[in-house]
């Protein structure tokens, strides 16, 4: 876990083998022309085509089986390094539950907003929803800390990750703390949120409602700038991620609609402080922080798809030509471009 062309990667050229690698065998890789010893599924009609050779057809619909290895077979799948069967559940596990309960966390916050605003509008001055305003508030707070414990799990998926990831990963979770809290706050804020309209009180008569979101939102990113490095590297894991097959969001992109919702909160409490009314200012503060908090759940909910897209792939890696063949890596072609590291994704 899109704006436009935003992604949660760069898109960089899809890595393939080369032509003859796929096409036909060289002299002294006789092997690449015989059957193929692993399980792969066809990409059009998922007929296992284990048997088949690399340069014939899928049995079933026809397409060549060199179109399904360039799709489904990573290249790079042999430089990550491994994760054992338990460490990979846990790790998917957490990645799915940190973005799974933002997401939802943010979902209960837009359901408070809009009956809060819904309360006012239908009865300035009412109460009715405050005990909806402080729930919301309760249960955006356990959502959030439970995305804490997701960003725990995924701090060290497996051997030979940098101490200092595994450090920014830890600090980043813990920041999750005073985000719930920051978020419980705010909702007991605006459970006593009355008169006016519904734009004005989303800055008064409490100029503390407006710093209690500015400091959310400032932890929010600096989460994002903690855990975005680990979050490259396990991107990494999934070929389709990265080279660029998928619609997705990036985090940096997320990052900006939270300074986007940051301008307009300072923009709409200057309004509101002046004692003039909403004003041309005060409405453009709204607009920048209802712009902000859209493009954040849109960048969200399409960071959750791809999660779920990595989980899988650490779950279950890409699987490597030498594998399919049943011959030693070192026998198989290398890649046309061979980066010193794996291509890692940008969140």
């Amino acid at each position: 876990m899109g704006m436009g062309n935003t992604s949660m990667t760069h898109p960089q050229q899809p890595t393939r083998l080369p032509d003859d690698a796929l096409a036909a065998p060289r002299q002294g890789d006789g092997h690449l022309g015989k059957s193929l010893q692993g399980s792969l599924p066809c990409v059009v009609c998922s007929y296992d085509l284990r048997g088949v050779t690399i340069r014939g057809v899928c049995p079933e619909c026809g397409t060549a089986v060199r179109a399904t290895i360039l799709a489904r077979v990573d290249p790079h799948a042999a430089e990550l390094q491994p994760i054992s069967p338990g460490r990979a559940r846990i790790v998917s596990t957490g990645l799915v539950l940190w973005v799974a309960a933002m997401t939802l966390a943010v979902l209960v916050c837009w359901i408070s907003a809009v009956g809060q605003g819904i309360d006012i509008w239908a009865e300035p001055g009412a109460m009715a929803g405050a005990a909806l305003q402080r729930r919301a508030g309760i249960i955006a707070a356990v959502l959030i800390w439970l995305a804490g414990l997701g960003a725990i799990l995924i701090c060290r998926p497996h051997r030979g990750v940098p101490a200092w990831m595994t450090a920014c990963v830890l600090v980043g979770a813990m920041l999750h703390v005073p985000l719930g809290l920051l978020a419980e706050h705010l909702g007991d804020v605006a459970a006593r949120a009355t008169g006016g309209l519904w734009v004005e009180t989303y800055w008064e008569p409490w100029p503390d409602r407006t710093y209690a979101r500015w400091a959310a939102l400032l932890l929010a990113l600096g989460i994002i700038a903690l855990i975005r490095p680990m979050a490259r590297l396990l991107v990494a894991r999934s070929v389709t991620i990265r080279t660029g097959r998928v619609d997705r969001q990036t985090m940096v992109a997320m990052a900006a609609a939270i300074a986007v919702m940051f301008l307009g909160d300072g923009l709409g409490l200057a309004a509101v402080s002046s004692g003039s009314g909403l004003g041309i200012l005060g409405l453009l503060g709204a607009t920048l922080v209802l712009l902000g908090a859209v493009l954040l759940t849109v960048g969200l909910f399409s960071g959750l798809i791809d999660v779920i897209r990595i989980a899988r792939a650490i779950m279950r890696p890409g699987p490597t030509l030498a594998q399919l063949v049943g011959v030693s890596s070192e026998a198989v072609p290398q890649p046309v471009a061979s980066p010193s590291s794996p291509p890692q994704a940008t969140p």
